[in-house]
Parts: structure tokens; sequence; C-alpha cells
């Protein structure tokens, strides 16, 4: 069977009336007016929300005063560098006045008779004088990372936020960067007071090995070490050293090219996260202009107001295109019958007679008219361009591509770290010697731990001895290898055996051994990474053939709009004026206000970042902007820095030493008035004065480096008689000098052109205007610049250098008297600067697995085997949407508890029931059944209430599970089908959930995943109706809501599923959104709302966070 052809029918061919677009006009004026009664009770609630988290903020505040519990305020930047100052002192001070407890020891003291001894034994003096060093630094540490937890819970308020300046919340970020780096402070001088004496802390079974080892909720710590004793590693059995730490749970396998005497490592599992927010896919950057993209807005009134002069300038297109087309139609048919009268005359005139044939064209296809009074309708263009906006849009801002991350970099976006962090590194021991009063410890670098971050194992292959001595001896040491494995496996045990590598290509790696908790085993398989630092070339993004097409299409775009008729627009425009665009509107793809102040600095550890105004230097300047002048300005001035008065004074000197002198002894005496003083103009800083003595490899000290403000960098910033105008001054005469060995190592070979003898020499002045590179050197400079020039270039040519009678400067070149300026551009021409173009590079964090050779998961005895070259820092990565699409949901009230709400997700794995009431989350997580089960098995069991969302999301992170979506999920979820819905309706359907949460029962509907973005299908019935034949399916879109009944229609496309929405008996009239729907159901339902604010926003925040409708 052939089908017939289905000619597609042109965008805006269906012509619509004035009359039915006033009609459209004044539909959406109703509906978002309707709207707008569901979002009062929304806004009301928020008010009163912001209002309830204002007063519990100053309670908090007053909380904090009255607990004197040591934490610094979290939005005062100088009381926290306070607090970071007393920490490191107390430390400082406890390690100053730690002694050895092990100098006390006398094993003695317990030979005697005397009733009035002392115990001085090593067990009696270890359990009377321990400090407990781990307890006394885990507290300094919990106290971090509450104030840490502090300023995260500070930058999510945006009530908090509001009343800081962008100068502070700048502040906030860097002290929160300090306190990070102070945590990993503390571990080192934790770890240097460990391993300075290891007879003090450590403890140790045999005469080679010693450990300590600390644990706590938040972190554990495992110090292994060898003792200062000889050791033949040679001669070891193989495995040669495996190193078990207890606490931390992972045992490390070292191959024997790291092995050496007083070998040091240390193991934390942390399980905080400090390090990935750094890294590079972490949180990409999204500009400011998306916020006003009609596909991102949240707002469901300004969402409709848009969307409808989104289709009055779709038809206004439209309405031009289709004009255009008739006018060229009109003029083809013009030239047409010209030419056609034209060759009926010919051929009248021309009977009999042999001509030419004037050729007509083919008459073109007649586009569609306009009549007076009729518009193109163009709402299915709407909706195609409004779906081709938002997937351009998500593919601009959120496409794993843009990421730009190679095949063994971890993306973020796609994977999340969980189970904590891994550092495993070995350190440096300073050398001590332990005498029987007193010890010696030799420090270095001020008593910092120095970690060995490069030691890489010794992959190498063995090459073979050309001797036969060596011969032997590597004979020889195979077979003790083998020999010692063989021995080695008979001495092991079942387990030991199947966890240590003993072959030939294993031993020359370490093996990292990881022992899991049992909700990391259960859902997904770990990706095991490391946190890797390395520099990367700079790519540019620069098209300019995008920008010239751009061009060109804005030209065509204004060259059509001239040509339009501006009759119809005018009246067009002046007849649909009631719908108006706010100047401002909510986007919800727009960047947070964290990641806009990470990305607003310069995200890497060590470099400071200080936010400064700008202000005019051609003033008075205040005792502030002195002070900003001095710390920012006068660290970047180098030591041969010349400034503008130095120049001038030189210049003067210069012009007073060229004037002529009287031979005579008399002098006439000139008046003060009638002197003639030499103007110089303005003179400014410039790199081309700087001709002092400077290092051709010039080294500078670091400075701050200072962030410009956005309103004041595009504007200002040329401006030179400004703050930041001399900052960057500044920093080009640096880069100058950091860039100036490059012209002279890649100048051309001096080619010296010999002149003829017979002609004389003499020096030309060339006179100048001013150029600073001049005029600016001082005569010496120029005597000793042309003696250096007369040596190079031979003693034949000799130098006299006369004065010049003018008052303006000179430079002086030496040149032939015939063919002098043959000869000096010669010179000029022959000095050459060809500049390597050096690609700029940027430090770039990141998660990897490039060093990573291989790695084993065993579920059943829960432990992960990495296999890799060199120790650092390891995470397990999991996939951040294992638990995505979800099976089933439903929201309803509480039987027990009418105050409270009950929600229950089935993921792709797991069922998880959470309890939502106005004073937080509770709730469990247990396995997918069908039926009722008394005792169910609970992999996390909340019992109190959470009020922050934060704490709640990390008790699931550590539990294996994430039901909360991110706005590019739908990159990376690959265990079923969704579909993503329109963001405005999505969230005002949320809203009207919250609303009626405690008098319906909602729950999925089983087309929803099925259904186009702009169809929201929900199933929803009375809470307490216990019948199933009550339960109705509403239809929700941005325009209207209504009860329908779902089908699938045939399609040939077997990608394209076409869904039949049946209207039911329940639709009296035409309802707007879930509100309404719920009102013709329950007419007393906006009495009996949910008037809880707090109870309304959790409900509204769980269900935004999960995504139900979009990801069910």
């Amino acid at each position: 069977m052939v089908k017939a052809k289905v000619e597609a029918k042109e965008a805006g061919s269906t012509l619509i009336s004035q009359k039915d677009m006033l009609d459209r006009e004044n539909k959406y004026l109703q509906r978002m007016q309707d709207v707008s009664v569901s979002c009062g009770f929304i806004k009301d609630a928020t008010s009163e929300f912001e209002r309830l988290e204002g007063e519990k903020a100053r309670e908090d505040h007053w909380e904090h005063y009255i607990r004197c519990d040591g934490l610094p305020r979290p939005y005062l930047p100088p009381e926290m560098r306070t607090f970071l100052a007393e920490k490191r002192h107390y430390q400082l001070f406890d390690y100053n006045h730690s002694v050895d407890w092990t100098l006390s020891v006398d094993e003695r003291t317990i030979l005697t008779q005397d009733i009035f001894r002392t115990d001085k034994t090593r067990n009696a003096m270890k359990e009377t004088l321990d400090d407990h060093i781990g307890d006394r630094f885990q507290q300094d540490v919990f106290m971090f990372l509450d104030t840490l937890m502090k300023i995260e819970c500070m930058l999510d308020n945006n009530a908090e936020m509001s009343r800081i300046s962008f100068e502070k919340q700048m502040e906030i970020m860097e002290v929160r960067k300090e306190l990070e780096q102070e945590i990993d402070g503390i571990f080192d001088r934790l770890t240097y007071r460990i391993i300075r004496m290891d007879n003090v802390y450590m403890d140790s079974n045999d005469a080679i090995v010693a450990t300590w080892g600390h644990n706590c909720d938040r972190f554990a710590i495992d110090i292994w070490g060898l003792r200062n004793v000889p050791i033949r590693f040679n001669e070891l059995l193989a495995p040669l050293m495996v190193a078990e730490l207890p606490n931390v749970g992972v045992s490390v396998q070292m191959p024997l090219s790291v092995l050496h005497d007083c070998l040091t490592l240390r193991c934390i599992h942390t399980l905080f996260d400090n390090y990935s927010q750094y890294a590079k896919s972490f949180d990409p950057m999204i500009p400011e202009s998306i916020k006003d993209l009609t596909a991102g807005i949240i707002d469901i009134e300004d969402c409709l107001a848009n969307e409808w002069l989104m289709q009055l300038d779709i038809q206004e297109e439209l309405l031009e295109s289709m004009l255009q087309k008739r006018e060229a139609y009109e003029e083809a048919v013009r030239i047409i019958a010209e030419k056609t009268e034209k060759a009926a005359k010919e051929k009248k005139a021309n009977e009999g007679k042999k001509t030419k044939a004037v050729v007509i064209p083919k008459p073109p296809k007649e586009p569609p008219s306009v009549p007076p009074g009729m518009l193109p309708d163009a709402y299915s263009t709407f909706l195609e361009r409004e779906q081709q906006e938002y997937l351009d849009l998500l593919d601009q801002l959120y496409n794993p591509q843009n990421l730009k991350l190679m095949l063994d970099e971890i993306n973020l976006r796609q994977y999340i770290l969980l189970g904590g962090l891994y550092s495993i590194m070995f350190v440096r021991r300073p050398a001590n010697t332990h005498f029987e009063k007193f010890n010696i410890i030799l420090h270095e670098d001020g008593r910092i731990l120095h970690t060995m971050e490069n030691l890489v194992a010794d992959l190498r292959p063995k090459q073979d001895d050309t001797s036969r001595r060596g011969s032997r001896l590597s004979q020889r040491a195979s077979n003790v290898s083998s020999r010692s494995k063989s021995r080695m496996h008979l001495k092991m045990d079942q387990q030991k055996r199947k966890t240590t590598m003993l072959e030939d290509d294993e031993l020359p790696y370490f093996f990292v051994t990881l022992h899991l908790p049992k909700e990391l085993c259960m859902w997904g398989e770990p990706v095991v990474c490391q946190y890797m630092t390395h520099m990367q070339e700079v790519v540019s993004e620069i098209s300019l053939v995008e920008e010239k097409k751009e061009s060109v299409a804005v030209k065509k775009k204004k060259s059509k709009g001239e040509s339009f008729k501006r009759s119809v627009l005018e009246e067009r425009q002046s007849m649909f004026t009631k719908v108006v665009r706010k100047a401002t509107v909510e986007n919800v793809f727009r960047p947070t206000l964290i990641s806009m102040l990470r990305h607003s600095r310069i995200q890497l550890p060590g470099v400071w970042t200080a936010p400064i105004r700008n202000f005019p230097l051609d003033k008075q300047l205040t005792h502030m902007e002195i002070r900003q002048l001095e710390r920012y300005g006068i660290p970047r001035v180098i030591s041969s820095f010349k400034f503008p008065m130095e120049v001038r004074a030189e210049l003067e000197q210069l012009g007073a030493a060229s004037r002529p002198k009287n031979r005579n002894m008399l002098i006439r005496r000139r008046s003060a008035d009638i002197e003639d003083t030499i103007d110089f103009g303005y003179i400014d800083f410039s790199f081309k004065d700087q001709h002092a003595p400077e290092r051709v490899f010039p080294v500078f000290s670091d400075v701050e480096t200072v962030m410009y403000r956005d309103e004041s960098f595009l504007e200002e910033y040329t401006d030179e008689k400004n703050m930041y105008g001399l900052l960057n001054l500044f920093e080009k005469i640096r880069t100058e000098y950091n860039t100036q060995y490059v012209g002279i190592m890649n100048q051309a070979d001096f080619q010296m052109k010999k002149a003829d003898k017979t002609k004389k020499t003499a020096v030309v002045p060339v006179t100048e205007t001013r150029p600073l590179s001049v005029v600016g050197r001082p005569k010496s400079v120029v005597n000793k610049r042309d003696s250096r020039q007369s040596s190079i270039r031979g003693s034949h040519l000799a130098l006299n250098v006369s004065q010049s009678n003018s008052r303006t400067g000179s430079s002086f070149h030496m040149v032939d008297n015939s063919s002098g300026e043959d000869i000096l551009t010669e010179q000029v021409s022959s000095i050459v600067y060809e500049e390597k173009e050096e690609k700029p590079k940027v430090k770039v964090i990141h998660w990897t697995t490039q060093h990573i050779i291989s790695s084993k998961f065993n579920r059943s005895a829960r432990t992960m085997t990495v296999r890799t070259d060199r120790l650092g820092i390891f995470g397990l990565a999991f996939k951040r949407y294992e638990h995505f699409p979800f099976r089933d949901w439903s929201m309803q009230p509480n039987e027990e508890n009418p105050d409270e709400i009950l929600l229950t997700v089935d993921t792709f794995h797991a069922r998880i029931v959470l309890y939502i009431s106005a004073q937080g989350v509770r709730g469990y997580v247990t396995d997918i059944v069908k039926g009722y089960v008394a005792k169910p098995v609970k992999y996390l069991d909340i019992p109190t209430p959470i009020s922050d969302f934060r704490v709640l999301r990390k008790r699931l992170y550590d539990k294996g599970i994430n039901i909360f979506a991110e706005h590019d999920a739908s990159y990376y979820i690959d265990n079923g089908y969704f579909s993503v819905k329109h963001v405005a309706t999505e969230d005002h359907t949320y809203d009207a959930m919250a609303l009626h949460c405690k008098l319906m029962k909602f729950y999925r509907s089983s087309w929803n995943r099925l259904a186009s973005r702009r169809n929201i299908l929900l199933c929803m019935k009375n809470a307490k109706d216990q019948s199933d034949y009550t339960e109705v399916t509403v239809r929700i879109t941005p325009d209207s809501a209504t009860f329908v009944e779902v089908s699938e229609l045939c399609s040939d496309d077997l990608d394209v599923i076409k869904l039949d929405f049946k209207n039911t008996w329940r639709n009296m009239a035409n309802y707007t959104d879930l509100h309404q729907t719920i009102n013709s159901m329950n007419p007393h339902a906006t009495d009996v709302r949910n008037k809880d604010a707090l109870l309304l926003f959790r409900i509204k925040r769980m269900l935004s966070e999960i995504h139900i409708m979009s990801y069910s």
C-alpha cells in the first residue's frame, strides 16, 4: 500500500481575524486573573514564612550569644579570623609546652619496698601522663566544621544574605576557604606531633612497625610507620610490606621501589568533602543573560504574559514574511505580464520573420494573501519555537560536551562522591635520636609536615645484566622471590590469599583495599577516582565566522523591517496592549548566589582575591582610599620602577645640559618672568620610561589578586586616572618585564655593513617630539649605549657626540655622511622580534581515573581493591541518578496525625517514606513490597523531624540514596524513560498540591511519563474516600486544566507516542489550574486549605527538589 504524499502546511498559512485575537487576549487576561487567586495564597504563605524565618534567625542569634560555645558568627569575617588566630595560638602554646612523658619512665621504681613509692613504669606513666592528643584536635576540627555548616546555612538564606554587602559576601567566601584549609593544617600538625616522637604516641607490637589511630563520628585517622631500625627490604617475603589501617578500614600493599628507612604512611578518612567544590565539573558557569528567556520562567503569571507576547512577536514575523512573499509574487506576475505583452507585440509585428523569442519565466506559486482585518495564527509556530528554545537553552547550559572533559575525568554532574574521602599519602618524618634522659629532634622548615605526593612506583622493566655476576645475582634474586612467595602462600590463610597480590606483574604496583559500609554496596557500583591538579592549555572559543553570520542575519532582519509596511505595524501594535511584560522576572536557570560568588573570583588554593571599589585619583583621597592604594598599589611597584616625577627631572637635566654655554665670564642676569621653560606635557606611568637595571628573568613577589566589580569594569577600566586603571597599568608593566626576555632571545643575528673608509663619519642628531624611551634617558645612559654600539660595529667607526642647540631631547645615531639614512634603516630593520605565541595555561583541578590501573569491587565482601602507581586522595564516585526515574509516588494526609503529610516515593531500587510537618521531615527507607509488612527492613530511619534540608540530604547521601534532581538530570538518567515538564506549570502544580494537601490524595498517573512537556497528568481523589472508583485524572497545561480519560493512539513512528485525551463529565466549566479543578470537586476546598505557612513551604520545597512530575 502506497501512502499518499501529504504536503506540509506552511507556517502561518492559517489566518485568524483580529476579533478572534482580541478574544484570545481577553482569555489570557482571564487566565492570569484566575491563576492569581491561588498565587495570592502562596504569596501570603511565603511572606508569612519569611517573617517566621526572620524571627527564627533573631532567636538563633540570641541563643548563640547565651550559649558561649566559642563559635564565631558567620556574617562577621573579622570574628571568624579572630577565631582562626585563637585556635592557632592555643595549638602552638600546647605544642611548645608539651613534654615527652617517656623521659619520666623509670622501671626501677617498683624495685623498692617503700610504701610511699611512686610507680613510674611505662604502663603507669602512659595512663597518667597521656594527654589524649587525638581528642583535643578532634574538638578543634568539630568547631571548624560547625562554623562551615553555619556559613552554608547563611549562604542558603536569602533573607540573611540580602542584608550583607557584596564585598562582605566575597570576604565570607574567602574566610570559608581559609577554614577549609585550616582543617587540613590541623591534620598536618597532628601528624607532625605524632611522628616526631614515635615512642610517645605510637604503639608497636614488634620492633619494625609502629601505629597510631583515632576514630570519631566525622573522621578517622591512621598513621603507620617503620621504626628507626635497619631493614633489608630485598630479603623480605612477598608481599614485602602491607600497611593495615583498622580505624579507616584501609590496607595498602606497597611495592619495593618506594620502601626506605623510616617510611611513614598517613591515611585520613573524612566523612565531609571540602575538595569537590573546586573541581572543574562541579558547578558550570551560567551566564546572566538567561534570566529573560521564557523557557525558565518559574512564576506562572509571568510565564503566561511572556508566552502571549512571544506569540505576538511570532505573529508579527509571520505577517511580515507573508506580506513580503505576496509583494514578491505580485512583482513577478507583473514582470511576466509585461514580457507576455511584449512577446505578443513582437510576434504581431514580425509575422513571417525569424526572430528570437522572448523568454517568459514560469509563474511562481501563489502565496496566500492577507485580507484586511486578518492575521496569521502563530500558536502552532509558537509551540515549536518554545520547545526548541527550551532544548537549546538546556544544551547551552548543561550539555556534558560543553564541560570538555577527558575520558578519564569524572563528571561531578553525573557522579556523586559518597562514603567520604580517603587521603592516603606518605609523609616525611623528622630525624630524631633518643637518649636515656633526653632526645634530639632535627626540625626543618618551621616544623611543617612535608607530604610526598610525587612518590610514584617504579614500573620500569628490569634490564638484563651483561656480566655473568649480574645475571647470577638476578637469577638468585628471582629464585629467592619465588621461594618467598611459595613460603608466604603456605603461611597465609585463605582470606589473605584472596586479598594479597603476589604475581610478578602485580608486585610493582600499589594495591589499596577499601572496606566499605553495607549501605554503599547495595545499589550501584562505585568508580574509584583520584583528586589531581595539573596545568591545562586554555582553548579559545571565539568564532569569527559565527559573529559574521550573526551580523549578516541582523542586517537582513533590519532590511526586512525597513521594507515592511509601517501602517500595518502601527495598527497592530495599538490593538494588543493589555498584557505588559515585566521588567524583571525570576528564572529557574539563573545562577545561585553561591555559584556567582564562586565564579566571581579565582577558585584556586593559595590565591587571594580582594574586592575593592573604584575611585578617581585626581581628588583628595580619604583615609580608606589611601589605605587601599597602599595595600594594592605599592606591592605592584617593582624595585627598578621610575615615577613620572623622576622622568621629568631627567628631561629637565638633559634639556639644561643641551643649552649653549657662554665662553666669557660675564653672565647676563635674566628675569624670572621672561625665563622660557620647557613644556614636556603630561607624563604618565609607562613601560617605555622604565630603563633602570633589571634582571633578564625578573622574579616578582606574589600580590593579592583584585576582583573588579562588573558595573565599573566596563566603563572605567580604561581610564588611568582611577584606581582600576592604575592597578591595570602596574600589572601591564610587570607583564612587559616578564615577557621582555622573549624579544631578547628571539632577535635576529646582527649583520654589520662595512662603510667606505674614504668617507667620514659623523653623528646625526635625530630630533623627535617626545618618545619617552629616548628623550627620557640621561646623557650618561646615551653615552653608554653609544659606546657599546661602537665596540660592536668596529674600530673603523668613530663616535663623536656634539651638543645640540635645541631645547628638545635628541637621540644620537652614528651614520655615514653619504648613506647615513640607509644604514640607520638597515640597522633598525635587522633586529626583528619574532615572539613565539605561547598558549596560556590554567590550573585545572578534577577527579580523574588516569592513574587507576584497575579496580575490583567485591559486593559480598564489601571491599574495593584498587591497583595504582601512586597514592593520593581517593574517592568513590556513584551514579548521581541511580535511583531515577521513580516507579511510583503518592501524597496524602497522615491518618494518625492530621498535621503530617505522608509522601511515599518508590525509586528505582527502594521505597522512601517521608512524614512532613511544620517541625521538619522524618521517615525511613525500606524495600519495595506489595502488601503490608509487619516489621519492614529499614536501611535508614529518621525518628525525629529534621528542619534543615541540607541535613536531610546528607542523611540520605550517607546511605547511598539520592532523590533530588538538578536541572541537568535529564542528560544522565539511563534507567528508564521520563518526560521533563514545563517549568512554570510544574511549579504552580506543586503550589496547588501543597495548598490542598490536607484535603486530597495525589498519586502518580502511568500516562504522565508518556505525555509531552506541556502536559502534566495527575491522579487524585478525596483523602477520606476509600473507594477506588472516585479517582480522577487531571490534565494540566499552561493554559488550562481538564478532567480526562487517556488512551494511546497508533503512530507510524515508533519513537513518537501519541496520546488521546477525552474530556469527562466533570468539566462543567473552563478550569485554569489544579486549584480550580479541586474546587470543582470540593466547593469548600478554599476554606479548608492548608494555612500553615511552614508546612506549605516544606511540602512545596520537597516536591520541587524531587521533581516527581518530571521523573516519574
